[in-house]
């Protein structure tokens, strides 16, 4: 058992220690891993192909919108952390793309919603 949680560990670090970087500016990083993974979340929720470049071009709004939020309005943040993990399991907030995926998900239907 603990070999099995070893290997895993190391599997993980292999994988993020090889990956590419693609996105590298105003305390935004992007790695090529991050990229696929969003692509594939985006496709399970919206049930669409989407490109590498609009992939992108969402991560980094989806970052920028979240570390904002965080620094300014942290209050808000917490509540919705909790809604999203009440919601979904409290397991949900260690696949970290999966979670900021639901919270600016959420950020959009809040904010748009107001407006």
């Amino acid at each position: 058992m603990v070999y099995k949680k070893f290997f895993f560990i190391f599997l993980l670090y292999f994988n993020i220690g090889n990956s590419n970087i693609i996105y590298d500016k105003n305390n935004v990083l992007i790695s090529d891993i991050e990229l696929n993974t969003y692509i594939n979340v985006y496709k399970e929720f919206y049930n669409k192909d989407l490109e590498n470049n609009k992939a992108l071009k969402e991560i980094v709004l989806l970052k920028k919108t979240i570390n904002f939020l965080q620094n300014y309005n942290p209050e808000f943040m917490e509540k919705l952390d909790q809604n999203i993990k009440f919601e979904y399991g409290n397991d949900i907030s260690k696949d970290q793309i999966l979670f900021n995926f639901l919270r600016f998900k959420k950020i959009r239907k809040e904010f748009v919603s107001e407006y």
